[in-house]
């Protein structure tokens, strides 16, 4: 039966991608291999491809085993280290081959509970037996999850949890590779219960990291899958979750993290509700600045889905492994591995399930359950017997993961599309333990093939002529191309499938197309001489061992001799076909082979045609333009080249000297003083003020005038600048001397040349005012001022001594005088514009009290108004 008929899920289109993929090969197979240890359990848990195989880290019975495989999953070599008595659960998490050969593996191991977990790091040359260094992490309840290299150092990048159930954080730690000597890179948490750093991934200095975050006001329904980018030294970039906003309930783990191209890939899983671990998955793709760009919930037909362990970036999308749910397991866990491809952007391309586990109850998932090299998929885990088998599964991309129809499960699932809710966190630092170093024992290895899980499956090709007969691996026969199934019965009972991709080769006829020059001879296949042209017709045998016929379509071509005629331009070069340049005339022999490789003989003549080089010098004025040879206006002065075409078609060239001369329109201020004249251009004189134009010719015929202006100065009658003489006073000490500006140049009695000078102190004041014309003088006399006193007491107590309060003045002006007087209550008791009043101490002729009061007076001096305020004190 044809491969594409059985199986469902397959179409004709695999079929011909198989056919062309696999033509040449002898065998390609898939497989799921079982490994045991007498009477232990082994349990596979970490892969890395190393020399031209693999090397498989895991647990038997609590200690760690490493076993190496070739890509035929023969087991070629195991180790085993005993760490520390008191284990009941032994995790290696992750595995790496550096770029000196040497393995490098993190884990933890339990005594009892996770709280009580211990995490390790080691490095091993496996080549040699060597232990080279083992660090065990001293915080109780450390789980470390991924190791990668940093490609500046080689060092070892790790990441996990540090502590659990309290004071957890989310810790990354750098180990120098040759010392195992630890750094801590970040260390950090953003409620200090349940954060984890569970993988990273290194890209231009920066560290990307899946990342469990609990937020603060709850507790397991609070734990978010996040993004966290550090800087190399540490530094937080961004920590990003973009599921659930973090008020809602739920329980999220980032299981992975992947880098293709500028895109990041987040895998997820728990659920929204903040009770299980493994209900849904989540795949989230961001930019590197952490800038959403979809997030797709994939459901498969179980309420249940499952956790993710790893994801990683291929050629064509993206290879995602998980674990589905299984219902009697711990908290749903233990289920059957699956393989997911994807597109690059989220869309399933197939899905397939698998009957072994990686996971046994514990929802951190594993990092490093598969390997892909080449077109193989190599995946690992252990078997769901009584006493656990060590699992390792090959299968392929091309054929979709399919391994039998009983070890390949075509599952479906749908997708569902979520919101942008990306939210940024804030994470603080926090306490660390540290490392300290232990010696593991290294015990022999028994290791061994137990067992195939499912039946091999073999993949042949071969080819066949048309028309004959080829017998398939269980003896049938068949004549046609197409992909053949057969099933036969191996040793102890257990089948096997092989799949045979057969190609029927046609008859070829191949049409050759071959010229010749006359004079030469063709030699066909079958010795035959040709010196003719025509088709020939040869039967052969192609490398297939099928018949095949040849044709020959037999040209013999001419000897060709030719002549042309050619003109080139004075200076320029001429290429003849042979490719000689050439600059004079004459005619020209070049010897050539045609196309088919024939001699030909080509006569060139060759004429020179003559160029121009023309200088020419031209004047024109400013007001004026002038157009080039070539059609350009220009109207400033310089040289221009125009390039011109012969009637040959030369290059010519016109040179122009352009001259351009200023047109003159002179204007002239003149100033002449009263009486004088000023001599014009047409040689009269002019006395009077105004405006005088006149037009002539420059020296270069352009079109000039002169326009003059005249200004009379005449000579001032009376000049006056001060009309009266002026006082300054104690109320107003000092005033400003000022003279008109634009009335001539000054000059101050006090040596000062500006237009106005400030007066303190009385004196005499003169300026000189000076023009182009005339000079003139001033004065002003500045006095002090009548000054206002006022006692400050007074005892009107009839005595005849000081009785009054009254004004002691010399020429204040009684014009706008007014005095008033206030008790101590504000009110006002007396008044007089009188500058001769008297204040006897009444009010309404009654005797005020002995005490303080104001005074208030306003008069005029020099033109401005005075208000001068005071008290004065009354006494009996």
């Amino acid at each position: 039966m044809e491969f594409f008929l059985k199986f469902s899920g397959f179409k004709k289109c695999l079929f011909v991608f198989l056919l062309i993929f696999l033509i040449g090969s002898n065998i390609y197979s898939q497989t799921i291999s079982l490994f045991t240890w007498p009477s232990s359990n082994v349990q596979f848990t970490a892969i890395t491809s190393y020399n031209d195989g693999l090397i498989v880290a895991g647990t038997k019975g609590n200690e760690i085993i490493l076993a190496e495989f070739n890509t035929s999953l023969d087991l070629i070599s195991s180790a085993v280290f005993s760490v520390e008595s008191g284990v009941t659960l032994t995790v290696p998490k992750s595995i790496l081959v550096d770029d000196e050969g040497y393995l490098v593996v993190v884990g933890y191991q339990w005594f009892g509970s996770e709280s009580d977990a211990h995490s390790f790091v080691f490095r091993f040359n496996y080549a040699t037996g060597i232990l080279d260094w083992f660090r065990k992490y001293d915080n109780e309840g450390s789980i470390l999850q991924r190791v990668i290299i940093e490609p500046t150092t080689g060092d070892y990048i790790v990441c996990g949890q540090n502590g659990h159930p309290s004071e957890q954080s989310a810790v990354l730690i750098r180990f120098n590779k040759d010392t195992g000597d630890e750094t801590i890179i970040s260390n950090v948490t953003h409620h200090p219960l349940s954060d984890t750093y569970w993988s990273v991934i290194y890209n231009e200095g920066y560290y990307y990291l899946s990342t469990r975050y609990q937020y603060y006001g709850g507790l397991a329904e609070k734990m978010r899958s996040t993004i966290t980018k550090l800087n190399s030294d540490g530094t937080v970039v961004y920590a990003k979750n973009y599921i659930t906003d973090t008020l809602s309930s739920a329980r999220l783990y980032g299981a992975d993290i992947a880098i293709k191209g500028d895109q990041l890939y987040l895998l997820s899983h728990g659920d929204d509700a903040g009770t299980s671990t493994a209900e849904k998955l989540f795949i989230t793709a961001t930019n590197l600045d952490g800038d959403f760009l979809w997030n797709k919930q994939y459901n498969y037909s179980t309420d249940n889905d499952g956790i993710w362990h790893q994801i990683t970036p291929l050629p064509s999308g993206l290879l995602v492994a998980g674990s589905r749910y299984n219902p009697s397991g711990s908290s749903g866990h233990g289920g059957d591995i699956f393989l997911l491809k994807i597109s690059d952007s989220g869309v399933v391309e197939w899905s397939k399930t698998y009957p072994f586990k990686n996971d046994s109850y514990y929802y951190m998932g594993k990092t490093d359950v598969f390997e892909v090299i080449g077109d193989y998929i190599f995946a690992i885990g252990f078997s769901d017997e009584a006493d656990d088998k060590g699992v390792v599964m090959r299968t392929s991309l091309s054929l979709e993961g399919y391994i039998s129809e009983d070890c390949s499960e075509v599952i479906e699932l749908d997708i569902i599309d979520g919101d942008d809710i990306a939210q940024n966190t804030d994470l603080d630092d926090i306490s660390y333990e540290g490392f300290s170093n232990i010696t593991p024992a290294i015990l022999s290895s028994e290791l061994e093939f137990y067992d195939d899980l499912c039946p091999l499956l073999t993949i042949l090709s071969d080819t066949i002529c048309s028309g004959s007969i080829y017998t398939l691996p269980d003896g049938s026969e068949v004549t046609t191309s197409g992909v053949y199934e057969v099933i036969l019965l191996g040793e102890g009972g257990v089948d096997s499938t092989v799949i045979t991709i057969l190609e029927v080769v046609e008859e070829y006829i191949i049409e050759y197309d071959i010229n010749l020059c006359d004079g030469d001879i063709f030699e066909l296949p079958d010795g035959s001489v040709i010196d003719v042209s025509g088709t020939y017709l040869i039967e052969s045998t192609s490398v297939d061992g099928c018949d095949s016929n040849l044709i020959y379509n037999i040209i013999f071509n001419d000897i060709i001799e030719n002549a042309t005629d050619t003109n080139i331009c004075e200076g320029e070069l001429f290429i003849l076909p042979d490719g000689t340049a050439v600059s004079d005339t004459g005619v020209y022999l070049s010897e050539l082979v045609s196309i088919f490789g024939c001699d030909s003989i080509i006569y060139t003549t060759v004429g020179i045609m003559p160029t121009y080089n023309l200088v020419e010098s031209y004047n024109i004025c400013s007001d004026e333009s002038f157009v080039l040879p070539s059609g350009e206006v220009v109207s400033t002065s310089g040289t221009y080249i125009s390039n011109l075409l012969t009637l040959d078609g030369c290059d010519s060239i016109i040179q122009i000297d352009l001259q351009v001369y200023n047109v003159f329109d002179t204007l002239i201020n003149a100033i002449i003083c009263e009486g004088e004249t000023y001599p014009l251009p047409d040689g009269t004189n002019a006395g009077v003020e105004g405006i005088y134009e006149f037009n002539y010719l420059s020296a270069y015929d352009c079109d000039s005038s002169y326009t003059i202006q005249i200004q009379v100065i005449a000579e001032l009658e009376d000049f006056v600048l001060f009309s009266s003489d002026t006082l300054i006073c104690d109320d107003l000490p000092f005033i400003y001397l000022t003279v008109d500006e634009g009335i001539g140049n000054v000059l101050w009695s006090t040596g000062s040349s500006s237009f106005s000078i400030l007066v303190e102190e009385e004196g005499l004041y003169s300026v000189i005012v000076s023009n182009d014309c005339f000079t003139y003088t001033d004065s002003v006399l500045v006095s002090t001022c009548p000054i206002a006193n006022l006692p400050n007491a007074f005892s009107p107590n009839g005595d005849d001594n000081n009785d009054y309060f009254q004004l002691i003045h010399t020429g204040i002006s009684s014009s706008n005088f007014l005095v008033e007087i206030y008790n101590r209550w504000g009110q006002k008791i007396f008044a007089s514009s009188d500058l001769s009043f008297k204040w006897d101490g009444k009010y309404e002729g009654i005797d005020q009290e002995i005490g303080v009061y104001v005074y208030i007076i306003y008069y005029d001096i020099n033109g401005s108004s005075i208000v001068k305020s005071g008290t004065i004190t009354l006494v009996r």
